[in-house]
């Protein structure tokens, strides 16, 4: 029922530019300075409070999406637990400081920003920083920002901490199924979904975000991947052949030239 309210927000947004109303009860939602546009608002609430997949073009600004979307969630994380919204951000190593500069634009809440980076000691101590210490009383974000290679290499670490929301920002960098990127995503995935008798109901709530303006980048096929990191089955099907041997077709033919 929920899938076909937001299916119906977007249809009534993209016919008649109609913003989705619970836009209006949003707290923290932007700032005077960088207000959001009509589509940019109804792609937050789009993906408010669930898994989602951002497939927008270059410059229509996902960033400003996704941070705003933060601080809506992390506003009403606060109010309920009175601790920060925990946020990984996985992206390709050179946009590390390019997300940096955005949340000191579009980040309305007291925040902490942690890049993980250098050598496997520092990572560990600032994945920690992004978890635990006194620095984070009074911030209502806490976001670790790191390199999709870096986090397949620390992959069992980031297991160890219950993340609210994960991001992977260019989501087309691990389009292939067979690629150690897209493994290590599925390892993270699967163990966020098992069911801990002491951690599982916390596991359980975190959401994923795909952003990306190139989904597809060789075929169709690329989306497996992207769906299946928003969990498990979410491609609508169980595994990669079963997804390719309804969707892939292959036709051989005699042409003109060969």
């Amino acid at each position: 029922r929920e899938s076909v309210e937001r299916s119906k927000e977007q249809a009534d947004f993209k016919l008649n530019g109609t913003v989705p109303k619970s836009v209006e009860s949003m707290e923290n939602l932007e700032t005077e300075t960088y207000p959001l546009k009509d589509y940019q608002k109804t792609a937050v609430a789009l993906a408010l409070n669930r898994s989602y997949a951002l497939f927008m073009e270059q410059g229509t600004g996902k960033t400003a999406i996704t941070i705003s979307l933060l601080n809506v969630e992390a506003t009403k994380h606060y109010k309920e637990h009175g601790v920060p919204y925990r946020v990984l951000v996985v992206m390709p190593a050179a946009t590390l400081s390019n997300w940096e500069a955005e949340f000191d634009k579009f980040c309305t809440v007291p925040y902490h920003f942690e890049k993980i980076r250098g050598s496997k000691a520092e990572r560990i101590v600032a994945t920690a920083l992004v978890n635990l210490g006194k620095h984070l009383r009074g911030k209502k974000i806490t976001v670790g920002v790191i390199s999709y290679d870096s986090f397949k290499n620390d992959v069992a670490l980031f297991q160890e901490f219950p993340w609210d929301r994960i991001i992977y920002d260019e989501s087309d960098k691990f389009k292939s199924s067979s690629t150690s990127r897209w493994k290590a995503i599925r390892k993270f995935r699967d163990h966020q979904e098992e069911n801990d008798p002491e951690i599982g109901e916390r596991l359980s709530m975190l959401k994923t975000l795909c952003l990306t303006g190139t989904p597809i980048v060789n075929s169709p096929l690329d989306l497996y991947t992207q769906w299946e990191s928003l969990g498990f089955g979410e491609s609508g099907f169980v595994n990669w052949k079963a997804f390719t041997d309804f969707h892939a077709r292959y036709i051989d033919m005699q042409t003109g030239t060969g």
